[in-house]
């Protein structure tokens, strides 16, 4: 998968995540010979099929400030008990001009 690098490509990128408009992530992956993940937004635990991913929303749930808020500031790897190792966390840069990884899980390295 290549890296975008201008905001122009960035953007194009966040469109391509929308609902329903994400051929082009999928193009992305199969390009690269992965396969392309599904997008749920807002996803309901029924949704969630694979047992990380329905911890990984019980710890979420546990962080809420408010149902489906969690502030950054409440984000933390070792929140994620038995989960961090498959977690990227994004720090957003110049305002979401770019962005920048705060936390890169080893699993997800070894994986692709």
């Amino acid at each position: 998968m290549t890296n975008p690098t201008t905001i122009g490509d960035t953007e194009s990128l966040a469109k391509s995540l929308m609902p329903g408009r994400t051929d082009a992530v999928r193009r992305m992956f199969h390009a690269v010979g992965s396969p392309s993940p599904d997008i749920i937004w807002s996803p309901k635990d029924e949704d969630l099929r694979h047992p990380l991913l329905k911890q990984f929303a019980t710890q979420c749930r546990a962080l809420e400030s408010a149902p489906g808020l969690i502030r950054a500031g409440d984000v933390d790897v070792a929140a994620f008990d038995g989960l961090s190792d498959w977690l990227l966390l994004i720090d957003v840069i110049e305002g979401g001009a770019d962005f920048g990884y705060a936390y890169y899980g080893p699993a997800v390295a070894d994986s692709y």
